[in-house]
């Protein structure tokens, strides 16, 4: 069977449903031109409201990497639009928080990291509380004896 048969059969398939059911065939014709006839009348009701040039902050796209994204969110959540271009907007560059609160504290904890001596006291400290969870744990196992015994 041709492709022009099987489509002339469609097509008559199509008819010969649509004029038997002629309440569906209204609503399907009238549907469309309610919906359309409800935008023009939104769009004549309402007077445009016109605007000089507006360029809006740049955002980091997940795929550039979580704090450059997560930075974008933060920083730009009233997205402002603005009548100058925004510092940054050159083609590939997504890093324009240099001065973001998130980007001071990745800057100081990555000094304070780099610090071999609070490393190696973090490290003391750590000692230190395994330290006191053992004696504890020993000072808890002799009074729960005592109350053994005791009882």
């Amino acid at each position: 069977m041709g492709l022009l048969t099987q489509f002339s059969l469609l097509l008559w398939k199509n008819f010969t449903l649509r004029k038997r059911q002629k309440v569906r065939l209204v609503i399907e014709l009238v549907w469309p031109l309610f919906l359309f006839f409800i935008l023009v009348a939104v769009r004549s009701t309402t007077k445009p409201v016109y605007k000089d040039q507006c360029h809006y902050p740049n955002k980091a796209m997940p795929s550039a990497g979580m704090l450059p994204w997560l930075q974008g969110m933060i920083c730009n959540i009233d997205n402002p639009c603005l009548n100058h271009p925004p510092p940054g907007e050159t083609p590939g560059q997504v890093n324009n928080f240099d001065n973001s609160i998130i980007a001071g504290v990745l800057i100081e904890l990555q000094s304070v990291l780099a610090d071999r001596s609070f490393l190696s006291g973090v490290q003391v400290l750590v000692d230190d509380v395994d330290q006191w969870t053992s004696v504890l744990s020993k000072v808890n196992l002799g009074k729960r004896k005592e109350i053994v015994t005791m009882g």
